[in-house]
């Protein structure tokens, strides 16, 4: 029952390839929005570079809790066997 969950290679491989476009993707609108925020007066330039950090911050937490959502699958795992 479990077996279903887990991805097969070539799915695990879109996926990867998705987040790397999806990374590089937003690394160029980034670039973009601090070559815009050269233009602007500086509180406007404050607000760019507060939405990249909170966006940051968000995708750390993101991380973490697909980590700890990932730690507490194995340990689930571990304990059915």
């Amino acid at each position: 029952m479990n077996a279903s969950f887990d991805p097969s290679p070539e799915a695990e491989e879109r996926q990867q390839l998705y987040l790397q476009d999806l990374g590089y993707q937003c690394a160029v609108l980034e670039e973009e929005l601090r070559t815009v925020a050269e233009t602007l007066s500086a509180a406007q330039r404050a607000v760019i570079e507060e939405y990249i950090a909170f966006r940051d911050t968000m995708e750390v937490e993101s991380i973490r809790a697909a980590i700890r959502f990932g730690e507490r699958r194995a340990r689930k795992e571990m304990n059915n066997r």
